[in-house]
């Protein structure tokens, strides 16, 4: 009260009678000033609630941390977060800062007014200290302000917004003077793209300062799958959305230009591949923001630096010429923008991805730089630094094919032993194709990565064409040391890409492939056992796949071949569970995961996402679908990049089950359509059925029946016509059969469906495949209750859990929860179980029961999007369809992909897209599924 007393001597002002404080000025303290620069900006409706960085706000102000600084480029949604946070403050000022601002007594006259517009301060009386004073101090408008916040009392936050903008000088000098003599219940948040660091280094150490930098800001999935999904009704899925997130890094703009700039007619999925920094709406937003506000020599370090994949600062110099390199990273990086360090000693750094394309987009464009000579400076560094991998890659852009070629040769082995097939492709598809038919070498490397990437037809044209060149080498009698390990490499590589092409048969035949005992052909050897493991597990031959296995691990471990051991532990793990041996297959996945600790492999690497698939399927079939759905979410991207297809299959159907079980059916499908067409291209069509039947299943489960028919069709397979049971186990006709009694259980039940079932378990049982025995036996006991007959399901429903009691295998039972808790509930009635049967079977029941309570809200979502979507159908406008469009529907009824289509009626896919859009738009239906329900129903096409 003193401070005030003293105040109001020297400057009269009213008081209030009731609490003795000074009342507001009579003077409009902002008849200068330009008042919204003081207004909290406004917060849309589209704005994702940050609550995690919200509560770091409000716990920083309960420990009395005065300054809260948070810098990051643009884009990352500062303000936006700010706002938010500040809507819910009592007492928080806000001012917007612009360059004009850097004037010490501008930027004094905005914060007082900000502070009177609160009742924080008289404003007339800091305003006459600030107008009167005769010299540089601004000592006694500090102390105004210190002391009317101090008397205040209640807690005040000042933010200062775009504070990048201003020049560093006196404005700083004074903020650190106000913070230096701020009572405790002051704070000041400094936001901007800038790190404003000078002079704090004391605050920190003290614990009075808190950062929150651009990580902080990024968005989670959850975030980014509330903003998505709030713009886009029809919904996206999460691991759409992870994808997209993937690419923008969290950038909150990014994730908000995606959602303008993806076309209509384009299906999410789609747009997610073609997503960049060139992309017309965020190269202009990248340009206006940021990059032209640079000076020249930033923008021309920019240009040059952005065909690096990383770089320091002696790469920089040496690829862009400027000498001052590191002091442009060090600007660059305290401005935070969208650059990375990749090591804590600060030497390495990376561009954000899309601020990346948008650069190499606009490089493409600029005459002044001479691109050639750019990767040539790069590949020379690299070289010079023997990091040989980084040097391939800019050889390559600059078109010195040769000195590439020679890189490719030495690094092949230390590349395959880490597992990185993609890097490999990439290096070799870059190099002419008259080069890479003239260098055997490169044919194998080729046909190599392409066979352990499951691109088994492109690997066999190289295959061909290394054949090719061993027969010209024999006519002409050269046929030296060389050439003979050519032949050899060629046989083996002919067997491992007909078992991964699913040709079991031919692979038989192949088998085995003679090699010298030699430690330069230990891997081929691995690789070797490998294949004829997946041949013999592909034969229910489990005892000799066991045995290729244990070689393979010797082989690959005398080679110290990363890559080879775990792929090993993978077809191990792959064998156990194709049997239903749940437990002997977590026991090989805790050997590859112990194994890759010792050798020190990335968890982010291809070889660990090939063990973390069959881990995650065991989770689910443990009835751990949340641990399973992290695990293929975060590993699905490097799956569909390069890897094994018997994985990238299984990382599909146990994501399309367990996203069915979370109530989103039509992710699930479109799901298991991605994995489709990755198998069509493949032409493995055992691995297409399989795939199909998971479809089916949740196409009949969501009341789809004739999608389900025509899914049927899609795979050979007539609803009409049963399919001829075979003597013995047959691995084409089996899945077809159960294909065909999956589809009549559900839609046409009859008791003929038990004895084939039966016969079916008898064949499984006998091959060993207890898996598929397993689901057999729940189909036909779901039959038998569709038919009323209880006993006879009970008494199968009773033997299934002999088996799955063992292996703790709950998932099973999921597929028809409704039913299966009520025959549950009988079978305990009966009294018959064992003590450790009984313990399962409750454990069951409370486990399907929380399930089922847990969906009922998602099952009401399904419930109406389903009612919608047939009231859309009701009236399609099809008098406007062309003999084309027609002829596109029947073949899109027989589940033919676009770029099937397209081959059949001799067009682009562009072309067979722009058909589909237009018929979707006649039929007035949402995707290519609905259209051929729809012309099936109206008797549209030719068929």
């Amino acid at each position: 009260r003193g401070l005030f007393h003293e105040i109001t001597q020297m400057c009269p002002a009213s008081f209030d009678k009731d609490d003795h404080l000074p009342t507001r000025s009579r003077l409009n303290v902002t008849d200068d000033l330009i008042v919204t620069k003081l207004n909290k900006p406004m917060v849309n409706r589209y704005t994702v609630a940050r609550s995690g960085l919200q509560d770091k706000l409000d716990e920083a102000a309960i420990a009395g941390i005065k300054l809260i600084l948070l810098h990051a480029p643009a884009g990352f949604g500062k303000t936006t977060f700010l706002a938010q946070w500040a809507a819910s403050q009592k007492h928080c000022c806000w001012y917007s800062l612009d360059k004009k601002d850097s004037d010490v007594r501008r930027f004094l006259k905005y914060f007082i007014a900000g502070l009177d517009k609160e009742n924080v301060i008289n404003g007339e009386i800091a305003f006459n200290y600030l107008e009167s004073r005769i010299s540089d101090s601004y000592d006694d408008c500090i102390r105004v302000i210190v002391n009317g916040a101090a008397e205040f009392k209640a807690p005040i936050t000042c933010i200062l917004d775009d504070f990048h903008l201003l020049e560093d000088g006196p404005v700083t000098q004074v903020i650190l003077e106000l913070l230096h003599y701020a009572p405790e219940n002051f704070q000041l948040i400094i936001a901007g793209r800038s790190n404003f660091q000078p002079h704090i280094a004391g605050m920190r150490a003290e614990g009075f300062c808190l950062e929150i930098t651009g990580d902080d800001l990024r968005f989670s999935l959850d975030e980014a799958s509330l903003l998505i999904n709030a713009q886009m009704p029809e919904g996206v899925n999460d691991v759409l959305v992870q994808q997209l997130l993937k690419k923008t890094e969290g950038w909150v703009a990014g994730l908000q230009l995606a959602l303008v700039s993806r076309p209509k007619d384009q299906s999410f999925f789609e747009f997610i591949q073609t997503f960049s920094g060139s992309i017309r709406e965020v190269a202009e937003y990248l340009a206006s923001n940021i990059f032209t506000e640079l000076d020249s020599e930033s923008q021309h370090f920019l240009l040059s630096t952005c065909i690096l994949d990383r770089f320091n600062a002696e790469a920089a110099m040496q690829v862009s010429g400027i000498r001052s390199a590191q002091n442009i990273i060090t600007k660059l990086e305290e401005t935070g923008l969208f650059i990375s360090q990749l090591d804590t000693s600060g030497n390495w750094y990376r561009y954000h991805q899309v601020f990346r394309e948008f650069l190499l987009e606009r490089l493409q464009r600029e005459d002044t730089i001479a691109q050639d000579d750019l990767y040539q400076r790069a590949y020379a560094w690299f070289l010079s630094e023997n990091l040989r991998e980084e040097a391939i890659s800019y050889a390559l852009e600059a078109g010195n094919i040769v000195d590439a070629i020679s890189l490719v040769e030495d690094v092949f082995t230390d590349v395959i032993s880490i597992g990185n097939f993609l890097r490999l492709e990439r290096w070799i598809r870059k190099i002419p194709e008259s080069h890479r038919v003239r260098h055997p070498g490169l044919l194998i490397y080729h046909s190599f990565v392409l066979t352990h990437m499951g691109l088994c037809h492109q690997a066999q044209h190289w295959l061909d064409e290394l054949l090719k060149l061993i027969v010209s080498a024999e006519k002409d009698k050269s046929l030296d040391s060389q050439w003979q390990e050519y032949h050899i490499k060629h046989q083996a590589l002919s067997l491992v890409n007909a078992a991964t092409a699913d040709k079991m048969s031919l692979a038989y035949q192949l088998m085995p492939v003679a090699l010298p005992d030699e430690p330069d052909y230990a891997v081929w050897a691995g690789m070797i056992h490998n294949a004829s493991a997946a041949v013999f597990t592909a034969h229910s031959e489990f005892d000799k796949a066991r045995l290729e296995i244990t070689l393979s691990r010797q082989h690959h471990g005398r080679a110290r071949c990363k890559a080879g051991l775990v792929y090993t532990h993978c077809i191990g793990a792959l064998n156990e569970f194709e049997q239903g041996r749940l437990y002997h297959c977590q026991r090989e996945i805790d050997q590859a995961e112990s194994l890759m600790k010792d050798l020190n492999v990335s968890i982010h690497s291809t070889i660990a996402a090939l063990i973390k698939i069959p881990k995650a399927a065991i989770l689910y079939a443990w009835h751990q679908p949340d641990d399973a759905y992290n695990l293929i979410n975060r590993y699905l991207p490097l799956v569909e990049e390069s890897c094994l297809l018997e994985v990238r299959n299984l990382a599909f159907v146990t994501l399309a089950k367990i996203l069915q079980q979370k109530g989103q059916a039509n992710a699930a499908l479109e799901l298991l359509d991605r994995g489709l067409d990755v198998i069509t291209e493949c032409s493995l069509d055992r691995s297409r059925v399989w795939i199909c039947y998971e479809k089916i299943k949740i196409l009949l489960a969501n009341r789809k029946a004739d999608e389900a028919y025509n899914q049927m069709r899609s795979v050979g397979i007539q609803p009409s016509q049963q399919p001829e049971l075979p003597t013995a186990y047959d691995r084409m006709q089996f899945p077809q059969l159960l294909v065909w009694c999956l589809y009549k259980v559900y839609e046409e039940p009859h008791i003929e469906l038990f004895t084939l079932l039966e016969c079916m378990q008898q064949q499984s049982h006998k091959n060993g495949n207890f898996r598929i025995m397993l689901d057999v036996m729940m189909l036909n006991v779901f039959l038998l209750h569709r038919l009323k007959k209880t006993d006879e399901a009970l008494e199968i429903l009773y033997e299934s859990i002999s088996w799955t009691e063992k292996e703790d295998y709950m998932s099973l039972y999921f597929s028809y929860p409704a039913d299966i808790s009520s025959l549950l509930e009988k079978l305990l009635k009966q009294e018959k179980l064992t003590v450790s049967k009984d313990k399962f079977v409750r454990r069951l029941l409370t486990t399907i029961e929380t399930s089922i309570q847990q969906g009922v809200k998602k099952d009401d979502v399904i419930f109406q999007s389903r009612t919608y979507a047939v009231n859309r159908l009701q009236n399609p406008s099809v008098n406007n369809l062309s003999k084309r469009e027609l002829t596109v529907i029947d073949l899109l009824s027989e589940g033919l992909p676009n770029k099937t289509i397209a081959l059949r009626l001799g067009i682009s896919n562009n072309t067979v897209r722009w058909h589909i859009s237009n018929i979707l738009s006649k039929l007035n239906v949402r995707n290519r599924t609905q259209a051929a329900s729809v012309a099936r129903r109206l008797g549209l096409g030719h068929s």
